[in-house]
Formats: C-alpha cells, structure tokens, sequence
C-alpha cells in the first residue's frame, strides 16, 4: 500500500536578525554657549529741507511760547548760494519783525560779499561773514534778560536790544519771510538745506553751544527743550510749502555731499532760445553748484555768445544779430527794442511770463528787432529777436524773475531756472546730453 505524503508547507527559517546600529554619541553642549548676536537695528533716517523758490515751511509754536522770556534757537544750516540776496532762515509768520539768515551780498565797491541779517522788534544790521557753500554751519538766536545775541560756530557775530512793545507776534517759519514782507525792496528766500532745529526754554552758554556743535545732539534729554524738528516723524510737524521738501542728509555731515544733492528747481520747462544746432558759451552765469559770477538781486543770470567766434562779428561767424527764439511757452508782459545807443539805458529786451509764473528775460536785442508784440502769447522756440551791442560787445542776457524788473514792480529778484534738452561740448569735441539742468559758466551748449 502507498504511502500518503502530507500538502502541509514546511515552516520557513525566520530571517536573521540584521545587526543594530549603535547609536551616535551626543555631541557634549559647551559650557559657555556664544550668544547670538541681536541683529543690528536699521539706522534712523537723517534728513533736512531743501529750499527753492517759494519754499518754506510753517510750524504751529507760536512766539507767544518762549520768545518774551530766555530761550535759544538752534540749526544747521548751509548756505547753496551765500552770494544771492536775502534769506530768511529763521522768521515769523505774522507780525514780520523777527528774520534771522542771509543778507544780499552787495559790497561798498559793487564786489560780492556775503553777510548776515538780523532783523529783530525795530532792530535791523548786516554782519559781514565769509560764508562758503560746501559746509554746514551751526546757527543759533540766543535771548537772554532783554539782549539777543546770534551765534555762528559758537562766536557771537551781533547782538540786539529786545523786549520792546514791537515784538515778534505768530508762529515760527523756515525759508522764507512773513507773507508780503519785502526784505531792503526785494522779494527775500532762502536757497540751501535747514537741519536739526530745537528751540530751548533757556539761553544756551557758549559751552553749551559748544557741545551742541561737537555732539550734534538734538536736544536728547534735555527738559528745557519746547519743540525739536529732524524733519523725520517730528512731534511738532512742519507743513511745507512751494520749493521745500524733506530729503536725505549725509551722516557725516559732508557739506559738499549735500551741496551736490540739492534738488532742481522745479520751475516750468524752459529751453535755451537759440536755433537748433547753434553753439553758444557762457561767459557769465550761475552753476547748480553755487559758483557765479552775477551776484546779490541778480544772482541767477546769463550772458551767452557765439562759441568759437568774435562776439561782436555778424552771425552766424559771431553774435552780432544772432536770432532768438522764446525760451518758454507763455504771455509776453513788457518789451521794448527802441533804444538805438547801446551803452544807454533802458535797454532792449522782452519779458515772457510761463504758466508757473516765473519771467524769463532776454536782454541787449537789436533796436526795432523785435518781432512779438505785449500780451501776444508765445510757444517755446517762436522767432522773437535778435542780439545786439552791450555796452560794447555783443552779447545775449537772460535771466529768470519773479516779475519784469522795471518801472512799477515790487520786490524785483532773480530766480533760480532749469534748461531742458540741451547739450554741453565735452573736452575730447563730443556731447553729452542733458535732459535738465543748469548751464554753467564756462560751458559751451546746443539745444536740441
């Protein structure tokens, strides 16, 4: 008989056991853990207001708060041109008696100079100051019993007898003089940077005046101070108006640095009123960077010639009757092209006022050249004259204004113009494109 097999599966072998891996020795914590280091806080923004044209900025404190008794206002302050007119750095809103900054730089032998005002109550002086543009200064109005003394870098330059019934009535203001007040007949404001300003419930010492200029310290700390402007954030904010505004200051206090940042002004497109290709130098002028050779009321103005050949020869191989075109699309407000003698006065010229209302001059035009007519309204680059003697040489002068300048005006100063879409001649011959800018003196230019 067969022998039955069993359909049973046979036991499989469990698997061999895989060898464990030991485990990985910790690591033994130091016993003095580095501690993180805090990640470094942002620097605070530094700022100051630039002032232009119409520029100036209006605070809420009143004189009323610290001017009957001891008190002390300090700023930086740089000068963009020491050798324009008045400046208002310092000034009330309302009454119009307190002005503290730069006076028009006219000499007793008709040479720039650069000074100071201070006009305080019925007091008024000018200290002659050699100022420069590529530094700040430290500026600082101390009142102590019934003296006001001005500082300049710690070294009193003038003083005045205060506490009279004509007192200084309205808030404080930067940039520019009380609405309607004419400084010495003219229109007055302030070019150049204001930073760090305090105003301090006591008179500062020349040691703390001192300290204040090394520390450039904004009154931290100090519990005389009523009110502190940085112009970042401010508890008693400023309100701007016209050409101010709040930009970056350098850290280190680089007078230059700032100079060289000042914004443009913002004055409405202005070309320059040659044709097309024509090359021309200026021998005379104003730079953005503050060297001129105009000064005082006429502190922004040009003389342009034909480049490379006599100014007096005809055009085109001089500027003898050389054409020019409107500068500006606008309203022409004054001209006049009868004066035949070219060392007399008045002398030929057409006044054209642009939508911002700024007046651009061209002046020295050939007699009975001119070929726009009062009140007709121009188109930037509209035929309009041409240049004449003056006094002795051909040459065109144009300046910016706040009005024509003759007979019946009010307040009459030059202003600050921006040339849009020129060329200035490089060394080597080629040209460089300028979509705004200032011309300066020394520059040969083509409009484009």
């Amino acid at each position: 008989m067969a022998k039955k097999t069993s359909s049973a599966p046979r036991p499989r072998k469990p698997p061999a056991p895989r060898p464990s891996k030991p485990p990985r020795p910790k690591r033994p914590k130091p016993r003095n853990p580095k501690p993180r280091k805090p990640p470094r806080p942002k620097p605070r923004p530094v700022r100051a207001l630039a002032f232009g044209w119409t520029g100036y900025a209006d605070t809420p404190v009143p004189f009323s708060d610290f001017y009957a008794a001891d008190h002390t206002i300090s700023a930086w302050v740089l000068f963009q041109y020491p050798y324009a007119y008045e400046g208002p750095i310092l000034a009330v809103q309302g009454s119009g008696n307190y002005v503290i900054g730069q006076a028009e730089a006219w000499g007793p032998l008709g040479a720039p100079e650069s000074k100071l005002l201070i006009r305080v109550e019925r007091s008024q002086q000018t200290i002659n100051v050699a100022l420069r543009n590529d530094r700040w200064y430290h500026l600082a109005a101390v009142r102590q019993a019934n003296t006001l003394t001005v500082y300049l870098d710690g070294a009193a330059v003038a003083s005045v007898a205060v506490g009279g019934r004509d007192v200084p009535d309205g808030t404080l203001r930067f940039g520019r003089a009380a609405d309607g007040l004419l400084l010495n007949g003219h229109e007055a404001q302030f070019y150049g940077k204001v930073a760090d300003v305090v105003i301090y419930r006591r008179a500062l010492s020349p040691q703390d005046l001192s300290r204040v200029i090394t520390q450039h310290r904004v009154g931290s700390g100090d519990p005389t101070v009523l009110a502190s402007w940085r112009f970042v954030k401010d508890r008693f904010k400023a309100a701007l108006h016209g050409e101010a505004q709040a930009v970056a200051r350098d850290r280190s206090w680089n007078g230059l640095a700032d100079r060289l940042s000042m914004p443009l002004p913002r004055t409405a497109e202005t070309r320059l009123p040659f044709a097309a290709g024509d090359s021309w130098y200026i021998p005379q002028g104003w730079a953005r960077q503050g060297s001129y050779t105009h000064f005082g009321y006429a502190a922004f103005c040009w003389d342009f010639v034909v480049a490379d050949y006599p100014a007096s020869d005809a055009y085109p191989a001089g500027t003898m009757g050389a054409p020019i075109y409107a500068p500006c699309s606008g309203d022409v407000i004054r001209e006049y092209d009868e004066q035949p003698a070219a060392k007399a006065q008045p002398d030929n010229w057409v006044h054209v006022r642009a939508a911002d209302g700024v007046v651009r001059t061209c002046q020295h035009l050939l007699p009975n050249s001119v070929r726009v007519t009062l009140g007709q309204h121009l188109t930037a680059g509209q035929a309009m004259a041409q240049v004449s003697l003056f006094p002795d040489n051909a040459h065109l002068h144009m300046a910016g204004s706040n009005n024509a300048g003759e007979a019946g005006d009010v307040g009459s100063v030059t202003v600050p113009l921006v040339m849009s879409d020129y060329e200035v001649r490089q060394p080597d011959g080629s040209w460089r494109r300028v979509a705004r800018g200032i011309p300066e003196p020394g520059d040969v230019v083509r409009r484009m």
